[in-house]
């Protein structure tokens, strides 16, 4: 659980939520060999109108982001698709977080695919982007 402005995974305290907070909470499940990670944030409470934009912005993201799962796309497509939608937005994305090489090793282990999506990402026609993911 991560609240406010703290990034998902973040180091859980004792401080109490309060009216106009945020929290967001980050589940994972193992089913069958497949693994599944899941976050939402929800508001405790009222919440400013600027918080409740940014939680807008950010769940439309995912649906933007979902369109560009078709045949002949890159999983770049789905994370320039998210980042476009926030930035026009006036918001940014969290650079940090997202796919990671030691990430990648795993996943082509543990599930023999490449699941993780970056937020940030270009499309699959930038030159530039010689990934095949």
């Amino acid at each position: 659980m991560s609240p406010n402005a703290q990034v998902v995974h973040g180091i859980p305290n004792d401080k109490p939520l309060q009216e106009g907070d945020i929290i967001s909470i980050d589940c994972g499940a193992l089913k069958n060999g497949f693994y599944g990670d899941h976050a939402y944030t929800f508001a405790v409470g009222e919440i400013e109108e600027e918080t409740r934009k940014l939680l807008e912005v950010t769940k439309q993201s995912l649906y933007e982001g979902i369109r560009q799962l078709k045949v002949g796309n890159r999983v770049g497509d789905v994370g320039y698709a998210i980042q476009k939608y926030c930035e026009d937005r006036g918001y940014g994305v969290v650079r940090e977080l997202g796919w990671s090489r030691t990430w990648e090793e795993k996943c082509t282990k543990i599930l023999r695919c490449q699941t993780m999506v970056k937020a940030r990402q270009r499309k699959k026609t930038d030159e530039r982007n010689g990934s095949s993911y």
